[in-house]
């Protein structure tokens, strides 16, 4: 191209007076480039008449640089560079050159030139790159002699997104009726976490960008706000109508950078519905109740709640087709009774008490006329003031007993507690943090000092609850070691009978303050268990650890009590386990626990290396033992725990001596355990999330325990050779059934506790040891006294005929309401045990569980009116 352009004869180029004003300027560019060689260079030049000689002075001294280099901007395939050229007169040429990489191309041999500028020009987009890659940049500035400053230089990365990634469709009803209000919400395959979220606009269409390119899938859940023809809702789906959850669900969507991924679209069934209306006994509507499921449903549990309008209608839409409790949280209740609501499940069944008569629900349909008909509650209402008689706001009120019902003082110190079941009640005050400014550290808490009770009726108001809180005190200090503060200590605060008041950590700077004590004597102490540094417990003013050591802290209303502590360092207990092959074992708790009758007891975990150290030990004598429970190793069935020197048991346990100073070496050498592995499900053979299972030996009585996870399996390691009974007990909870699973044994279906033997070999997995469970019965009842008034803790059990306890047992509320869950549909004898003042008996005022009568459960179901009448102990 040179030597074409150099030609004489070329029309358009005649005279030398293009080639040295034109060709040679831009050879030497090219050259300095690198994107010609020197040898087709002599070429063309010499086909160039020599310039004439002008001076025999030549300029050397190169431009200053370019500055002020920066990114202006980046997209999925450009970078936008932005400088500032030199202020040399002679400035001729800017040239950037392009790597790709984080490493600048810093001679003229790396990367590539992409622009050739002139010395005007300050600003480049370099387009047509790869998105989400790393590019570096060397900009050098040229002058008329060809001189070459150096070069700034700067590394830049294209997105990987924008908002033209991503994906997009439309949500419908399965007619093709758009749905609006719902989320389309967009997870990252194989993780299930969350990549993005829209919702679906009026005509049912969403776009999700931004999003990274990968694999995703699409999940469409129904809200409050979703809306379409279907009157009952719609139940939530993921892309192509996979199940609906909060895991890695949905068939896969892939996303293309600055494409987006169309045609997503899928439609949501049509769910059922619950409806009906709130009232109080007198008809009148009660808004504002919060309609909840008690019973979420499989697989993900979803909760489906709805608040009732002003008139006490309510339609709580958008269920899958089942069996359902539902409750009424009269919390925020707004209706004719000032004094507000009780809470209830449906129907006419306690809000804890399991949740209330199921309700069945069918797809497309509305299971109307689920009505309520709510208590009326009683409310109490008060001043709080200070000694001066100023109203103290922020002041926190509760019923004692406790009913869940609570309110707070307002500017003029005035609380409302409303709702609360009729009884005998008295307020507890709680100014820890109110009053700031009069009363920077607080009020004292008024509850149990001799305030006199009063009795609460159903809609009536108690009024003059009032008090007077005091000025409270405070306490604060900093905890320092020999090497300055220490972080993270924690800080035990104790009254003059030993009952821990309050508790904190030392900040960053080992200082801590605690407020809201009232007037009088403390003890302080510090336990330095997490922080590093090897540093002994102990109390204020160098006592040992203890609550009843320690120089007492005097606390003034009003004032900070300081107190400075100086912990002083200990001995230590340091080791490794290993296996029998000398493997490293992490996940091994080691603890150190006094057996001389001190109160020393310390804690430490293995490592990667099966390393352990525990500081800051008081000297005495310790057993230190080793649980294996979670030790990570090589042995299929873990290993067996242990203490030193292989020792069954901590009472066996060989003492370790620890002086003032310095660290004991205790290592240990685990053995191979065997473990214990089955699968539970319940009678449909759906996994059961969350069982309790227990191992027990038959010759130590020694348990080990797991829980079953969500594909209900589970697995006890760490066994040592010999028989076990392996139990399956379930826990009242949101995972379970309604009325709970009957506890069982392994190939027991009948007997709580004992079952066939599981025989268990050394070193060696033991599978297959499954359960099937039945669903259980459940009990509900009231407890009151002579005079009608509610019983709480009161002790509920149940026992069989042939004497046998079931592992279902529970307590009344303060209204005086008990559940039992998962018991078997057999005879039981359910007793009543009271706290204090009250005589126990069994169902129907019996004595005792032998002259009871008996109450049988019925799978599934709940037996109601099981109750007591309390009479006085003698």
């Amino acid at each position: 191209y040179l030597t074409w352009l150099a030609n004489p004869a070329h029309p358009a180029k005649r005279g030398d007076y293009y080639v040295k004003r034109f060709v040679l300027p831009a050879l030497a560019l090219l050259l300095a480039a690198g994107v010609v060689s020197t040898t087709s260079a002599t070429a063309v030049a010499a086909t160039v008449p020599a310039a004439p000689h002008r001076s025999s002075t030549t300029d050397t001294t190169p431009p200053g640089p370019v500055t002020a280099l920066t990114m202006s901007g980046n997209a999925l395939r450009t970078i936008s560079l932005r400088w500032t050229n030199p202020a040399d007169a002679d400035l001729a040429h800017v040239m950037i050159r392009r790597a790709v990489g984080s490493q600048p191309p810093l001679s003229a041999s790396d990367g590539t030139v992409v622009a050739l500028l002139g010395k005007r020009t300050t600003t480049f987009t370099d387009r047509h790159l790869s998105p989400g890659t790393t590019y570096s940049y060397a900009v050098y500035a040229f002058d008329r002699s060809r001189n070459q400053s150096t070069p700034a230089t700067i590394t830049a990365r294209t997105l990987t997104t924008d908002d033209r990634t991503g994906i997009k469709g439309a949500l419908t009803d399965q007619a093709g009726h758009p749905i609006s209000g719902a989320w389309a919400e967009v997870r990252v395959a194989g993780s299930g976490d969350w990549a993005g979220q829209a919702t679906t606009a009026a005509d049912g269409s969403y776009r999700v960008t931004n999003l990274q390119p990968g694999s995703y899938t699409v999940c469409f859940e129904a809200t409050s706000q979703t809306t379409g023809p279907s009157p009952t809702g719609y139940l939530n789906d993921c892309y192509r109508q996979q199940p609906y959850g909060y895991g890695d669900t949905g068939t896969p969507v892939t996303v293309v950078a600055g494409k987006m991924t169309a045609g997503i679209t899928d439609y949501l069934p049509v769910a059922g519905a619950i409806a009906g209306r709130i009232t109080d006994p007198s008809g009148g509507g009660i808004g504002n109740v919060e309609v909840y499921v008690a019973n979420p449903q499989p697989p993900y549990y979803n909760t489906y709640s709805v608040n009732s309008a002003a008139d006490g209608s309510y339609t709580l839409a958008g269920l899958p087709a089942g069996s359902y409790q539902i409750c009424f949280d009269a919390y925020s209740a707004t209706g004719p009774n000032s004094a507000g609501y009780l809470s209830e499940c449906y129907d006419n069944q306690p809000q804890y008490g399991g949740g209330g008569t199921p309700i069945p629900v069918s797809l497309g349909q509305t299971t109307a006329g689920i009505d309520a008909v709510l208590d009326l509650g009683g409310a109490v209402t008060g001043t709080v003031t200070d000694p001066a008689g100023n109203p103290v706001q922020g002041v926190f009120t509760t019923l004692i007993p406790d009913t869940g019902n609570s309110g707070s003082t307002d500017e003029q110190g005035h609380y409302t507690i409303t709702g609360a079941a009729p009884g005998v009640y008295t307020v507890c005050f709680d100014g820890t943090y109110a009053g700031w400014g009069i009363a920077p550290y607080g009020y004292t808490s008024d509850c149990f000092d001799g305030r006199a009770s009063f009795e609460l009726s159903a809609g009536q108001t108690v009024t003059g609850q009032d008090t007077t809180l005091q000025l409270a005190g405070a306490i604060g200090g900093s905890v320092s070691g020999t090497d300055g503060p220490l972080a993270g200590v924690w800080v035990n605060v104790f009254d003059s009978t030993g009952a821990q008041v309050n508790g904190t950590s030392t900040d960053e700077n080992g200082n801590w303050q605690l407020p809201g004590f009232r007037p009088g004597q403390y003890t302080v102490c510090y336990d330095p268990t997490y922080t590093s540094g090897g540093y002994r417990r102990g109390c204020y003013d160098g006592q040992p650890d203890g609550y009843t050591t320690g120089t007492p802290v005097t606390v003034t209303g009003g004032q900070l009590t300081t107190v400075d502590d100086t912990l002083q360092l200990g001995a230590g207990i340091a080791g490794t386990v290993t296996d029998s092959a000398g493997t490293p074992l992490s996940g091994v708790q080691v603890s150190a626990r006094s057996v001389s009758g001190g109160t020393g007891w310390y804690y430490a975990t293995t490592g990667s290396d099966g390393s352990y150290r525990i500081g800051g030990v008081d000297p005495d004598s310790y057993a230190v033992c080793f649980d294996a429970s979670y030790a990570q190793g090589p042995a299929a069935g873990g290993y067996t725990s242990e203490c030193y020197d292989n020792q069954p048991t901590q009472e066996t346990a060989d003492p370790v001596v620890v002086g003032d100073s310095g660290t004991v070496t205790v290592d240990a050498q685990l053995a191979a355990g065997s473990a214990v592995t089955g699968t539970v499900t319940d009678q449909n053979g759906a996994a059961v999330l969350g069982e309790a299972v227990t191992a027990t030996s038959l010759s130590t009585g020694q348990s080990s325990y797991a829980s079953t996870g969500i594909d209900g399996s589970y697995l006890i390691p760490g066994l040592a050779a010999g028989d076990y009974t392996v139990c399956f007990q379930s826990y009242a909870s949101s995972i379970t059934p309604p009325t709970g699973y009957v506890d069982q044994c392994w190939q027991d279906q009948q007997v709580p506790y004992g079952g066939t033997p599981v025989q268990v070999g050394t070193a060696s997995v033991t599978s297959g040891i499954d359960a099937t469970l039945r669903v259980g019965g459940e009990v509900i009842g009231t407890v009151t006294d002579g005079g009608g008034a509610a019983v709480p803790d009161v002790s509920v059990t149940a026992q069989g005929s042939d004497g046998t306890w079931y592992d279902a047992y529970g307590y009344t509320d303060s209204a005086g309401h008990y559940t039992l869950l998962g018991l078997p549909a057999v005879p039981l004898a359910v007793c009543f045990q009271p706290p204090y003042g009250y005589a126990s008996q069994c169902y129907r005022n019996a004595p005792d569980a032998g002259s009871a009568t008996p109450v049988t459960p019925t799978s599934g179901a709940i037996t109601t009116g099981i109750d007591a009448v309390l009479q006085p102990a003698n």
